[in-house]
């Protein structure tokens, strides 16, 4: 379920992306925006299952659970730290908001257990990041 959750992370920064390009890039503001995809994927690497039969998937995934998780939460905070860089102001609209409901369930995936939690919490983190691509950039102008 989080292998699905970073590939659309991967096309949000995608995105993105293209609306950053049109502007002029300082160096601090392009290694900022660096570290997203580089942060989505050290959390492909923590999240990939072990392929061997006798290792049960998820206590692997409990095994890096925290890393994992703060690496999540890091990442709306980086994005931001990007825009002050840049000297944008951050307005306190739809794409702030998202951002930091995903720090903020990023940040609970630290404290759920169990199975039954854990596949709840990730659909709801694919169901959130579902819904901020589609309400962000469906709209998008070209």
């Amino acid at each position: 379920m989080w292998q699905l959750f970073l590939i659309l992370l991967l096309i949000e920064f995608w995105i993105a992306s293209f609306v950053v390009s049109k502007d002029a890039m300082g160096i601090g503001q392009f290694l900022l925006f660096l570290l997203l995809p580089f942060g989505a994927l050290v959390l492909a690497t923590l999240s990939r299952p072990t392929v061997k039969p006798d290792v049960d998937q998820f206590t692997e995934f409990e095994s890096q659970r925290n890393v994992f998780f703060l690496i999540l939460a890091a990442l709306p905070v980086i994005s931001l730290l990007r825009e002050l860089v840049a000297g944008e102001s951050i307005p306190f609209d739809a794409d702030l908001v998202y951002r930091i409901v995903i720090f903020v369930g990023a940040l609970l995936g630290l404290f759920i257990k169990g199975r039954r939690s854990t596949l709840v919490h990730a659909l709801a983190m694919l169901a959130l990041i579902t819904t901020y691509l589609f309400d962000m950039y469906a709209t998008m102008p070209a």
